[in-house]
């Protein structure tokens, strides 16, 4: 059953909210008895309940276990017709605070418990979607600074890379880790992260005037350099598609050239074995009249 969700979540409630209830079933134990006595020492006819008539107990011992038993389902049920003044202030009083009351109390302790949760699991919801998990910025920060937040937290502060990182500084031995790896696995060994981990801090979110980064100048240079080359990438490419189209251009002509001479060459063959034809046929006539 806990693998169920929904009732994963009702047993967890009633496993933060067991303190209370059994707390209250105490409370509801003592006014019981509270009753029973004053209604043992006031009635002597006794009562029973709507479920069933109690009101031949003979002592308090089976009285209390009617009243645990029968006590919380309904109000007591006089035997006689008359209604007195004490017998409406005892059932009053009852129906208000056992039947009304302490329902209602377990009742608010359960509901309150799953409103906790639901208010604990959207905070939990609304922290994953708009913070940062690892220097833990606000969307809405980001966003005033044109900074959009999805890239940040998918390519700059990427949580499975730090967790990639810690795994190789965990992995490796000392001989394979630089100076900075070697530093942070000695931070890590001692549980400080604060001090390598970018809490509040973003590269993307710095300004011309923060010199906490010294190298920013340098990669913004770098970066105009990199257009700079994929930018000449960029029309050498475009200059190679030009002379491609104009080669299958050519290549286009030349098969087109090639089978108007094809073609010009069977007409001539055609022509050629038709003359020949002829020729042969002009022999064959010319030979009989030459023996007359």
């Amino acid at each position: 059953c806990s693998q169920e969700p929904n009732l994963a979540k009702v047993f967890e409630a009633l496993n933060l909210t067991s303190t209370q209830v059994i707390c209250t079933a105490a409370l509801g134990f003592c006014f019981q008895y509270v009753f029973l006595v004053v209604g043992f020492l006031t009635f002597p006819e006794g009562y029973g309940f709507a479920d069933m008539d109690t009101s031949d107990c003979a002592s308090l011992k089976s009285c209390l276990l009617a009243h645990l038993d029968y006590g919380f389902r309904s109000a007591p049920v006089w035997g006689g017709p008359e209604l007195t003044w004490p017998m409406f202030v005892f059932d009053y009083i009852y129906n208000l605070i056992v039947i009304l009351i302490l329902a209602a109390i377990v009742s608010g302790i359960i509901i309150d418990a799953f409103s906790s949760m639901r208010a604990d699991l959207q905070a939990q919801t609304d922290d994953q979607t708009n913070n940062c998990f690892i220097c833990s910025i606000n969307r809405s920060v980001m966003e005033r600074k044109m900074v959009k937040f999805d890239h940040h937290v998918f390519q700059e502060h990427y949580m499975w890379s730090y967790a990639r990182f810690l795994m190789r500084l965990e992995m490796a031995t000392d001989a394979d880790l630089n100076g900075l790896e070697s530093y942070v696995q000695a931070k890590v060994k001692v549980q400080d992260f604060q001090s390598w981990y970018p809490i509040d801090k973003a590269l993307s979110l710095e300004t011309e005037d923060d010199n906490k980064y010294s190298e920013k100048d340098l990669r913004v240079k770098d970066l105009e350099e990199l257009k700079t080359v994929v930018k000449q990438c960029t029309d050498g490419a475009d200059a190679q598609m030009t002379n491609v189209r104009e080669l299958k251009a050519g290549m286009k002509d030349t098969r087109e050239s090639l089978k108007n001479m094809e073609f010009a060459l069977l007409q001539l063959q055609g022509d050629v074995q038709k003359k020949a034809d002829q020729l042969a046929a002009a022999q064959a006539q010319a030979v009989p009249q030459a023996k007359d």
